[in-house]
């Protein structure tokens, strides 16, 4: 993990945890770890980042949520799971873009 990725995914962890969230970072499944995991008791955001230099990566962090299946843990929950990619942009730190997709109900 480069040196800019560890930094905004703290900072991400710290801020949705200084406001209440139920945030668990770095999760493991089956076959990697999920960057972050957000409770919300209804619904569950699964959220995967990219740190590309110069382009915007949010599909392809949505893709990696979708294909590697990291919804299986939460099913269990039985709440509503969503996918969110996320692209972050060094240069001008700050989110470049994000995909969102509804992944169970």
């Amino acid at each position: 993990m480069r040196e800019s990725e560890v930094y905004y995914h703290a900072n991400v962890f710290l801020i949705l945890k200084l406001l209440g969230f139920e945030i668990v970072t770095e999760e493991s499944t089956n076959i990697e770890r999920i960057d972050a995991d957000i409770n919300f008791n209804i619904e569950i955001f699964i959220v995967k980042f990219k740190f590309p230099d110069d382009f915007d990566d949010s599909q392809h962090a949505l893709d990696q949520i979708l294909t590697k299946d990291y919804a299986v843990i939460d099913r269990i929950d039985n709440v509503d799971i969503y996918g969110l990619g996320v692209s972050f942009n060094s240069k001008i730190r700050n989110i470049r873009n994000y995909k969102l997709c509804l992944l169970y109900i």
